[in-house]
């Protein structure tokens, strides 16, 4: 799923946007933040340091911000599913 091609064909807009969005970030993308996040308080949880929790806590970062960037640059967004996608970034970015 995450071959270049998954990158590329994102990023050049041959996705449909509402396939980023509903399917890449909603489902796809939250599922990992919600695993990464429970990794990182395992990790607390079993006295890792904290630096280190954080790391992979913010890890999903980079392919998030892809993914919003991915979305932005679709021609079928719309301004309400727009302002979905960038509260979906802040919610799992500092939830």
């Amino acid at each position: 799923m995450f071959a270049p091609k998954y990158f590329s064909r994102r990023w050049h807009g041959e996705v449909d946007g509402r396939s980023i969005l509903w399917r890449d970030m909603i489902l796809i993308g939250t599922v990992i933040n919600l695993v990464v996040a429970a990794i990182a308080l395992m990790l607390l949880a079993m006295d890792a340091p904290t630096p280190i929790a954080v790391a992979v806590f913010f890890s999903p970062f980079p392919y998030n911000l892809f993914l919003l960037l991915s979305f932005l640059r679709s021609p079928q967004r719309t301004s309400t599913t727009t302002t979905i996608a960038v509260i979906w970034l802040v919610l799992v970015t500092f939830i």
